[in-house]
C-alpha cells in the first residue's frame, strides 16, 4: 500500500508540474494580449532588468508588426540616452540575444518540482536541454529575419512614388518607384558608410571630415565608393547604371571572376549588362535624375524598351502589337505625374492607339 501511494503521490507531483509549466507560459500571452508594454518596461529590458514574465510579454508584443517600429525607436533612443553605450551594430544585437536567452536560466524552480525532476531526469539536464532546443530553432528560423530587421532600417517606395530621405550624415537620398534603401540602424560605423540599395535612387553625398567612403552595395554585383558627390544608381533586373553629376566615384564590380574598377568624371554614365560587360558614355548632367521632377527623357528609346520603363515605374505590363512597332523610336522630354499621362504622351507623339485594362496596357498602330 505505501508503495501505492508513493506511486500516486508521483504521478500527482507530474501533474502538478505540468500545469505550473502550462500556466507559466500562457499566463503571460494572456497577460500580453490585455496590457500595453510601455517606454519604462522596455527600457528595463534593454538593461536587463526585466522578469521572466515581462520577457515573454514582450515577445508576444512584438508579433505585431505595428509593434516592432516601436521598439526599435524606443531601443535606439535608450542607447543614445546613455554615454556609456559603443554605437556599434554587432554589440546590441549580440547583447540583446544574449539577454533573451537568459530568460528561464536564473528563474527558481518551486522545490517539490526540483525534488522530482532531480529523480527522474538527472538535476534537470533535460530541460536545460529542451531549453537551449526551443532556442536553436526559433533562431534557426527566425534569427536571420529578426536580425536584419533589428540593425537596419528599410525605407521603400511604391509604383508611381518617390521619396527624400535624410541619412543621420547629413546626406540626402532620393528613392524613385519601387525601390528600397536599408540603412544601419545604430548609425554608420567607423570605416565606412554602407547602404543597400535595391531599385533606383539619387545620392547626395556630404563629405565627412575623416574623409570616411560612403559605399552604396547592390545585389547585381557591383558597387559604388564614393567621398562626397552626387550621382545616381539604377540596379534593377537586366543592365545596371552610375551615372555621376559631381565629384568623382568609383565603380567596383565583378568581370570574368575578377575584380575590376572604373572611376567616373561628372558627365559619365557607366553601364553593366547582366554578363558583367562594362561601358562608359557620356551623359547630360541634368538628365541623370529627370524622374526626381517626374520628367522622362526619351533619346532615341525604341519603344520595345517602353515594356521595362512601365514595369520598373508604375508596375505595368506593356504589350506592343505589330512588327514595325517595336523597332520605332522615341525622342523628347515629357513632364508626367502618373501612369496615365505618359501614356497619354506616348500615344500623341507617336500617334499610335493605347488601349488599358487595370495593370495591362496594349499598343498598337
Amino acid at each position: 500500500m505505501d508503495r501505492d501511494h508513493d506511486f500516486a503521490d508521483a504521478q500527482f507531483l507530474v501533474i502538478e508540474s505540468a500545469l505550473r509549466r502550462f500556466f507559466s507560459f500562457a499566463y503571460p500571452y494572456y497577460l500580453a494580449m490585455n496590457q500595453n508594454i510601455t517606454k519604462e518596461m522596455l527600457f528595463n529590458h534593454f538593461a536587463g532588468r526585466t522578469t521572466r514574465l515581462q520577457k515573454t510579454m514582450i515577445e508576444e508584443w512584438l508579433h505585431d508588426l505595428e509593434n516592432q517600429e516601436t521598439f526599435y525607436q524606443w531601443l535606439a533612443e535608450w542607447e543614445h540616452r546613455y554615454p556609456s553605450y559603443d554605437p556599434q551594430i554587432e554589440e546590441p544585437m549580440q547583447r540583446y540575444l544574449r539577454h533573451m536567452d537568459l530568460a528561464e536560466a536564473t528563474a527558481e524552480q518551486p522545490a517539490t518540482d526540483r525534488r522530482l525532476v532531480g529523480k527522474t531526469f538527472g538535476t534537470g539536464k533535460l530541460k536545460r536541454w529542451l531549453l537551449a532546443a526551443s532556442v536553436i530553432l526559433v533562431f534557426a528560423f527566425g534569427g536571420v529575419f529578426f536580425r536584419k530587421q533589428l540593425l537596419f532600417q528599410s525605407y521603400e517606395t511604391d509604383f508611381g512614388e518617390t521619396r527624400s530621405i535624410l541619412l543621420s550624415d547629413g546626406s540626402r537620398v532620393t528613392l524613385n518607384s519601387k525601390s528600397i534603401l536599408q540603412v544601419p540602424r545604430f548609425g554608420f560605423g567607423k570605416d565606412s558608410r554602407n547602404v543597400l540599395l535595391q531599385g533606383e535612387a539619387y545620392f547626395s553625398i556630404t563629405h565627412q571630415k575623416n574623409n570616411q567612403k560612403f559605399v552604396v552595395k547592390t545585389l547585381k554585383g557591383f558597387d559604388v565608393v564614393v567621398l562626397g558627390t552626387e550621382f545616381s544608381v539604377y540596379a534593377r533586373s537586366g543592365s545596371s547604371k552610375v551615372s555621376l553629376s559631381k565629384g568623382k566615384v568609383q565603380v567596383r564590380f565583378e568581370k570574368k571572376e575578377e575584380s575590376a574598377a572604373i572611376f567616373l568624371k561628372p558627365g559619365e554614365r557607366m553601364t553593366l549588362d547582366t554578363l558583367g560587360h562594362a561601358g562608359v558614355l557620356p551623359v547630360e548632367v541634368d538628365k541623370i535624375a529627370a524622374w526626381k521632377d517626374h520628367r522622362f527623357v526619351f533619346e532615341q528609346t525604341l519603344v520595345q524598351d517602353l515594356v521595362g520603363l512601365f514595369a520598373d515605374t508604375y508596375g505595368l505590363k506593356v504589350e506592343i502589337q505589330g512588327d514595325k512597332l517595336p523597332s520605332r523610336t522615341l525622342e523628347g522630354t515629357f513632364q508626367a505625374a502618373n501612369a496615365d499621362e505618359l501614356l497619354e504622351a506616348v500615344s500623341q507623339v507617336l500617334n499610335i492607339n493605347i488601349v488599358r485594362k487595370d495593370n495591362v496596357v496594349i499598343l498598337h498602330e
